[in-house]
């Protein structure tokens, strides 16, 4: 499992799980009044979120992708 996070003129954080267990990966702070919006979870169809800890519960074998946006 792993996360990267992309910046550029968008700011994408991608999570990666290839494990057969949900792993949970730390994600950054999207900045100052901006959180994260799921633009991508092939596990759940979007529904993915990230925890008032700053976590992000990646099911298994799946892929999400996170865009920040402005609140």
């Amino acid at each position: 499992h792993i996360g990267v996070l992309y910046s550029g003129n968008e700011l994408f954080y991608c999570a990666f799980n290839a494990h057969w267990q949900e792993q949970k990966l730390a994600v950054p702070k999207a900045g100052s009044r901006k959180e994260w919006e799921c633009i991508l979870d092939t596990f759940t169809g979007g529904k993915a979120a990230v925890d008032e800890d700053g976590f992000l519960a990646v099911p298994p074998r799946s892929v999400i992708v996170l865009k920040a946006k402005k609140t």
